[in-house]
């Protein structure tokens, strides 16, 4: 399955920033990866294969440092993700 420039171009961006939303974010990015999924491909492989290119900034070095091979599935990646940015807000709040 190839992503196109088109729909990379939709995904929300997440900078990881301390006022932005991590749920608000995985919403977004699942009404547009719902919009954009072919016939025929599991809900996840599009999740899965998109969302390396929605964090930006803060956000995409946790992308980076994740350990080889710790993201299989995407209840993987958003349960991960959540842990990281949303613990963060909870943090800052206090």
């Amino acid at each position: 399955m190839k992503l196109s420039s088109g729909f990379l171009n939709l995904l929300p961006k997440f900078n990881g920033l301390s006022g932005e939303d991590p749920h608000m974010h995985l919403e977004e990015f699942l009404v547009i990866c719902s919009t954009m999924r072919p016939d025929g491909v599991e809900d996840d492989q599009v999740e899965l294969r998109a969302f390396p290119f929605s964090p930006h900034n803060f956000a995409k070095d946790w992308i980076y440092n994740l350990p080889l091979g710790s993201i299989t599935t995407w209840l993987n990646c958003k349960k991960s993700f959540l842990e990281k940015f949303w613990c963060r807000i909870k943090q800052n709040s206090n």
